[in-house]
Parts: C-alpha cells; structure tokens; sequence
C-alpha cells in the first residue's frame, strides 16, 4: 500500500527477470498493490511494476506539526527530561537497564534504541562516573560485559518514574473517560501502523 502518490520507474540497474532483488527493500512496491515489504526477496519478472511512493507535502506537513506539538506537551525539548537532571536519552537507558533483571549489553541498547555507539559509550561512561550504573562481565562472552543499575542507579531511576506518572495522571486528569479511551486507542492506533511499516 502508499498512503501518497505512485510514481513508476525503472527497475533495480541489471536486474534479470528471475533473480531475486533485494535493492530497494521497503522502498519500492511491487506490482502497484502488494505492500512494499512483501516485495523483499520477490523475484523478478518482466512483468514487474516498481514505483516510488511520493507523500503528499501537506501529510507531511501535518506529520511534522504533529511531532512538534507533541514534543511540547511532554517536555522533550527541555535539557533536562521532568527536571530530573537526566536527557530523556539518560532516562530511557535507564528505564531499559531497571527492567532488565539479568543484565543488559550495550550492543543491545544501542539496537534497540536506534542510538549511535559512541554517544551511547559516552552516556555509560558518564553512569559509570557517576556510579549510577555497574559492569559484570559475561559468563558467555568474555569480551562482553552487562550493564546494572547499582543502588543508586535504581533510586534515580524509580525518582524519575514517579515524575513520569504524575505528568500523565496531569495530563489525563482533566479529561473524561471517553476522552481518555480515545487518546489510548489513538496512540496505539499509531504505533501499530507504524510498528507495521518498519517491520
């Protein structure tokens, strides 16, 4: 499916009917209906429609205004995430390592979260100064080691959580159930579509 408008072009350069392509990925439909990420991996035929979805400048725009409007009302532009003294990239490490009751990697941070290494290095760094956070090296890898929340670690951490559920309960607060149904069924609607196109 494309939620804008089709523009047809040329296949992958050197593309051979029967080989399968795996150029343009999710970029790139197949046949005009299918959705894109059922074209990865399809062979090629000479029958084989490409295109390029082109979004609509206002959807756009709309997108956009969105995610700036959004960033407002829960206080991502500050320096410090509900003046926690932490950026909200500080608070989701954090979040991520409290939850992790075995230990956590950096490796694995810096893929789930879509974090550069070098700056995730450096944050951990900072922790570790910090002695917010703590090493262990891994019973499996030697080279690896997995990170913990030390004491003091957690105690900043469930601070910082209970600031984030009192800015949704002030949030919410003011709106009726119904409203409030919405909203949560609006924001999942979000991320399912979302989630559904980068999978």
């Amino acid at each position: 499916m494309c939620g804008g408008r089709r523009q047809p072009i040329e296949g992958p350069p050197g593309a051979v009917p029967g080989q399968v392509d795996r150029t343009f990925g999710r970029k790139v439909g197949y046949g005009g209906e299918i959705k894109a990420e059922a074209f990865w991996g399809k062979k090629l035929t000479k029958s084989t429609n490409y295109y390029i979805c082109l979004m609509n400048d206002d959807q756009i725009a709309n997108f956009r205004s969105f995610n700036r409007f959004y960033t407002a009302v829960i206080g991502l532009l500050d320096k410090h995430y509900l003046n926690s003294g932490f950026s909200l990239s500080e608070g989701r490490i954090l979040y991520e390592i409290y939850h992790s009751t075995g230990g956590i990697t950096a490796r694995y941070l810096s893929v789930k979260l879509n974090l550069d290494k070098s700056y995730l290095s450096r944050m951990l760094d900072q922790f570790e100064k910090k002695k917010l956070v703590e090493k262990k090296r891994s019973d499996e890898d030697k080279r690896s080691f997995h990170l913990f929340l030390s004491r003091s670690g957690k105690l900043a951490f469930e601070k910082l959580n209970v600031a984030s559920q009192r800015q949704a309960v002030h949030l919410l607060q003011p709106l009726k159930n119904a409203e409030v149904r919405q909203l949560i069924d609006h924001m999942e609607g979000i991320r399912q579509i979302l989630t559904n196109a980068n999978m």
